[in-house]
């Protein structure tokens, strides 16, 4: 048989027997969609469960064999603690309502902790030295004016009020030198500089002082104001916690829905139908139109015939035709 003759043979074994493999596969998956549909239509087969904290409970449509409704209902003794929670919340509701009536002094409080503050800080330091200043010295004036007119009084009685001593000569970097002054005189103005420079002390740490205290009146009016929004929020806790038992109590009577739909999908797994419709699939899936090529052409007598009978007369080194072989010894050689 010529080889194109052979391979064309070959070829259509190949492909009838591609066309066959995919029908089988197409075959296949249609049945594994079938057996599939079939489970999915009875997969929830559920079985009302009951446990120590409730019970669940599950309709099914006689006619369909369809779950058309399911719920679970808490134990007596959970739906009291539940009942009980429930009330502790609308307890905690009535306080989160009242809490900013309760609260709302501290943002009166802050606010004139603010206004205070702002007018001890409308002065600079050194302005509120020079008025403490002026103020202490104010004060102090009254008694200063009484000490002077005792002392001339005393100085008249003595008759030592035109005495004057401790006077001092040029300095030697020319700077003029102490002139001289009555002792009482001296003596008294002397007490008064150091009362003076005392006062001068007080009232730079005065201005320090009341401006740090300015700057605190707003620290404090915002810790305050901090205080009120946090009342606020302290005032939900309550009934978070009460809403809490609530759903705590809510999700251990679900326990027993949850084990009713467990035992119903362990049914849809376990199904004949199911398990069918798998073993289908993987049928389906396991094929392999190229393996099947492959596979095909070494089975294919034709093909391997024409193949093995190119092959051994290549080794006459003749050409080769269009349509076969032509050997040294064929009558169809062009080169004699």
């Amino acid at each position: 048989m010529p080889i194109a003759a052979a391979a064309i043979a070959g070829g259509a074994t190949l492909l009838g027997g591609l066309v066959s493999g995919n029908a089988a596969a197409d075959a296949s998956r249609r049945q594994a969609d079938a057996l599939r549909e079939d489970a999915r239509n009875r997969m929830f087969n559920p079985v009302g469960t009951t446990n120590r904290f409730g019970t669940s409970n599950a309709q099914i449509d006689p006619a369909t064999g369809k779950v058309i409704s399911a719920g679970y209902e808490l134990s007596p003794e959970l739906k009291a603690y539940q009942d009980r929670f429930m009330g502790l919340a609308g307890d905690g509701l009535t306080q989160i309502e009242n809490a900013p009536g309760m609260y709302a002094p501290l943002t009166g409080a802050a606010k004139s902790m603010y206004d205070l503050g702002a007018q001890y800080l409308a002065q600079s330091p050194e302005e509120v030295a020079a008025k403490y200043m002026r103020q202490q010295q104010d004060l102090i004036d009254p008694s200063r004016q009484r000490s002077f007119a005792q002392l001339q009084q005393n100085m008249f009685n003595t008759g030592t009020g035109g005495l004057s001593v401790g006077a001092t000569g040029m300095r030697p970097g020319g700077g003029e030198g102490l002139r001289a002054a009555n002792p009482q005189m001296e003596a008294y103005y002397n007490v008064q500089a150091q009362q003076d420079r005392q006062l001068a002390l007080d009232a730079e740490r005065m201005g320090m002082d009341r401006y740090k205290f300015g700057q605190g009146l707003f620290k404090t009016g915002t810790e305050t104001l901090g205080d009120y929004y946090s009342g606020l929020t302290d005032a939900y806790k309550p009934y978070t916690a009460a809403m809490g038992g609530v759903t705590r109590a809510e999700d251990l009577g679900r326990l027993s829905f949850g084990d009713m739909e467990r035992f119903g999908k362990l049914n849809m797994i376990n199904s004949p139908s199911n398990a069918a419709g798998i073993t289908a699939q993987y049928e389906a899936d396991k094929y392999s139109p190229f393996g099947a090529f492959l596979s095909g052409a070494g089975k294919a007598p034709e093909l391997s015939d024409a193949l093995s009978r190119y092959l051994r007369n290549a080794n006459s080194q003749g050409p080769v035709g269009m349509y076969g072989y032509t050997g040294m010894n064929s009558p169809d050689y062009m080169g004699r």
